[in-house]
């Protein structure tokens, strides 16, 4: 505690130690100032008082700027400029909390990397799981059917989906079938060592036989499906889960349309090297808007984008519909990220240490 000023004693106030001054004014004068002094006092607590206030009461807190936002930027800078439909980096200013996180976050949410090289932890568990035939009965049969009553999505792919099937059939497409949703680690393992069995009766060894397997299956651990965001969707008439879908009109309509509703072809025929899985027409994975939207329109898959969010600290977009959204990276700090207070605002982790907040700012 800070010792004040008007608590030392009178002898060492006055300069002279040990000595005090003897003063004692006249009874008229006394009355003459009282009130002076009393004035004099007051000042001197309203004083006293409003460094204490200052000094006690919690601060304004302003918005913390985001990673890779630049100090003394303003919200008069356009965040894009007319006709620019992406900027790499973000800049938002404005209010915003710190929300905390944990390791499990890492695996959770729309945008989590689950690949060869990104396995997802032993103990991993999806959340917001939803059996899909509680919604398929909202479909005319003949526009959806699911090849299994216990078939499990998250929900937020479920709902998407179901809007998507809805879209297709009053455009006259049908018959779409699911196939596979939502697999637990057992599961997986069981379809892996039934593709290996299939190449060992081939003729190809153990080595080669898992090799081969993993270009079609993934290693438990390392499927998509454990999230419960990925599903396979190819037509009644066509369910061997051949490259020749995508020639089909279900395929076609698919590469055209899924991105609308928060899906992308999570293995391209293109990006093969990069995914280190073949090219499957038939396998969605949802991301959710903005983000199945740009890396349709920039070509990117999902192993890309992130790297883009990852090198960049982020990006700013501009979508088919005008609205702009700053797609922010970050790495915890203390535990916590920085959350913009926007209606709309989602965070999602990618599974590498990071997250990804998404804000809807124009």
């Amino acid at each position: 505690m800070t010792e004040d000023q008007n608590s030392m004693p009178v002898h060492e106030r006055s300069g002279q130690p040990g000595h005090l001054k003897q003063w004692q004014p006249s009874p008229v004068l006394r009355l003459m100032l009282t009130p002076a002094i009393l004035i004099l006092v007051l000042a001197g607590l309203v004083a006293l008082n409003s460094d204490l206030l200052r000094s006690t009461a919690p601060a304004v807190q302003t918005a913390d700027p985001l990673p890779g936002q630049l100090p003394g930027e303003t919200d008069e800078a356009p965040y894009l400029n007319p006709g620019e439909a992406i900027r790499l980096g973000t800049h938002y200013i404005g209010d915003s909390v710190h929300s905390i996180v944990g390791l499990p976050s890492l695996y959770q949410g729309d945008l989590v990397l689950v690949n060869q090289m990104q396995k997802l932890p032993n103990d991993y568990a999806a959340t917001d799981l939803m059996f899909i035939n509680e919604l398929a009965t909202m479909l005319p049969p003949e526009a959806f059917t699911v090849s299994k009553t216990d078939m499990q999505l998250n929900k937020r792919a479920a709902d998407a989906l179901m809007q998507m099937i809805q879209d297709a059939y009053t455009k006259g497409i049908e018959g779409f079938t699911l196939v596979s949703g939502h697999r637990d680690l057992a599961y997986q393992v069981t379809l892996f060592q039934r593709k290996i069995k299939q190449y060992l009766d081939q003729g190809l060894d153990a080595e080669a036989a898992a090799a081969k397997a993993k270009e079609i299956v993934a290693v438990p651990g390392e499927s998509e499906h454990h999230t419960g965001l990925a599903l396979d969707l190819p037509s009644k008439n066509h369910m061997n889960l051949e490259t020749t879908y995508f020639e089909t009109t279900h395929g076609l309509w698919l590469a055209e349309n899924a991105w609308r509703f928060g899906f992308i072809i999570r293995y391209p025929e293109d990006k093969t090297e990069i995914t280190g899985i073949s090219f499957e027409p038939w396998h969605l994975r949802y991301v959710g808007k903005p983000h199945s939207e740009v890396m349709r329109r920039q070509g990117w898959c999902l192993e890309e984008y992130i790297e883009v969010l990852r090198q960049n600290g982020g990006i700013t977009v501009r979508t088919d519909e005008g609205k702009i959204w700053q797609i922010d990276y970050q790495l915890a700090q203390d535990g916590m990220i920085v959350i913009p207070l926007i209606v709309g605002t989602r965070y999602s982790g990618d599974g590498r240490g990071g997250f990804i907040v998404s804000a809807p700012v124009g």
